[in-house]
């Protein structure tokens, strides 16, 4: 293993001190409360010490799931400050699966994209990776003034764009000016992102992976998760692999495969992951054979697990072999 991915910022906050999110409760117990020192700083030093590679995992969007986690929004939190601007009625969204950016004002790319700069700036990372969340429902009703106000602005004569379209140019353009922030900083620092393996459903949440794929300037590497076994019913991995592989057209575009280690050994899909101890290794095997650039495993506690004892050890076969 040459790199570690680091969940960062989850909930619109930060494991770090931050000048646009709150502390995480995940290290200080509430969100808002710091915790005395600084995570981020210390796992830097750490993984580059052991002469790997650090990548912040970043949630571009969440900000709370459900209405527990975390359980309380802190008072700096941009939901509950905006929820009192008027002139920023929309800039989040509450729904029954819970609180969310809105990425189709301007302000709140750049918010996303100044959070992400504001890590390459002040901490010696190697990577910044997206997590799979974009737009978190299909409703309408979830940005419907703001494409209301889009498809009034096309001037006469002009056909706006569909909701799905202009959701998608949102979320291109969260991602566009993100990349544009980080290679300002720092040209050496990789921009990730790790959609989920579906295709079509990426492409209904605004994950525009097609353009991600194929086109510079979003992207330097893409690692869809794949987190399916060769016996899923509804997208098997090679067909998965296969499909990735022939969609990651663009030159400087790295193409990893994310691979779930997580459900080796488990019961996980009706069991058929303990029908061999050597699905992990198979997948690496097939991903070499589609000339993919590498792999990332989630997660790390369970590359020292006795449920996945015998995949590890024939992962670790395959890679020295």
């Amino acid at each position: 293993m040459n790199a570690l991915v680091v969940h960062v910022r989850p909930f619109g906050d930060a494991l770090y001190p931050s000048q646009y999110y709150p502390w995480s409760h995940i290290v200080g117990g509430t969100q808002g409360r710091d915790p005395g020192y600084d995570p981020l700083e210390y796992m830097v030093e750490a993984t580059h010490k052991a002469e790997m590679e650090f990548h912040a995992w970043l949630n571009p969007m969440r900000i709370q799931s459900g209405g527990d986690t975390p359980s309380t929004l802190a008072e700096n939190n941009n939901y509950n400050v905006w929820q009192g601007d008027s002139s920023k009625a929309g800039w989040t969204v509450q729904t029954a699966s819970g609180k969310y950016y809105n990425p189709a004002y301007p302000e709140v790319r750049k918010l996303v994209a100044d959070g992400a700069k504001e890590i390459v700036e002040h901490y010696d990372v190697d990577g910044i990776q997206f997590d799979d969340y974009f737009y978190p429902s299909e409703d309408p009703a979830f940005d419907e003034a703001a494409y209301n106000a889009y498809v009034e602005s096309v001037s006469t004569g002009g056909k706006p764009l569909s909701l799905l379209e202009w959701r998608r140019a949102n979320v291109n353009a969260m991602v566009s000016l993100t990349y544009s922030e980080i290679k300002g900083v720092n040209p050496d620092v990789q921009f990730g992102i790790s959609p989920q393996a579906n295709v079509s459903n990426d492409l209904k949440m605004g994950a525009d992976v097609e353009a991600w794929c194929s086109v510079r300037g979003y992207v330097d590497y893409i690692c869809p998760q794949l987190y399916v076994n060769f016996e899923n019913p509804v997208l098997p991995y090679d067909v998965a692999a296969e499909q990735w592989r022939e969609m990651t057209t663009a030159s400087n575009v790295k193409l990893y495969f994310g691979l779930a280690v997580y459900k080796a050994g488990s019961d996980a899909d009706e069991g058929t992951w303990k029908k061999a101890d050597n699905i992990l290794a198979q997948q690496v095997s097939l991903g070499r054979q589609v000339e993919c650039d590498g792999f990332m495993f989630y997660s790390w506690e369970y590359l020292n697990h006795d449920q996945t004892k015998e995949e590890v050890e024939n992962v670790m076969k395959q890679f020295a072999g």
